[in-house]
C-alpha cells in the first residue's frame, strides 16, 4: 500500500535488505508474496533490540527507495524515525 492506502503492483520490483545485527552483517532478497506483498525468509532474521535494516527499492517506473528501520523489540515494532511501523507491502 502506498501513503494514499492504494495497493501497488511488486511485478518487476528489486528490493534487497541489509541487515545489521551485533556482528552479523547479511543481505537478503525480497520477493513477490501476492499481489502487493514482499517477503524474505531467514533463520538469521530475529527481532533483537538495536537490529538495523536498509531497505532498497526499485519499483517499476519510480525512481529508487532506501529506508532505515531499527528494531524495538520492547514495542515488538520497528521505528524508522518516520513513524511507529506500518504495512508498506509494495515497497
Amino acid at each position: 500500500m502506498d501513503h494514499g492506502n492504494q495497493p501497488q503492483s511488486v511485478e518487476g520490483a528489486s528490493v534487497t535488505a541489509l541487515v545489521l545485527d551485533g556482528s552479523m552483517r547479511f543481505t537478503l532478497s525480497l520477493v513477490p508474496a501476492g499481489d502487493n506483498a514482499l517477503a524474505a525468509k531467514d533463520a538469521r532474521i530475529q527481532a533483537r533490540d538495536g537490529t538495523k535494516i536498509a531497505l532498497t527499492m526499485s519499483l517499476k517506473g519510480q525512481e529508487p527507495l532506501v529506508t532505515r528501520f531499527a528494531v524495538d523489540a520492547g514495542k515488538n515494532a520497528m521505528d524508522n524515525g518516520h513513524e511507529t511501523m506500518h504495512r508498506h507491502e509494495s515497497h
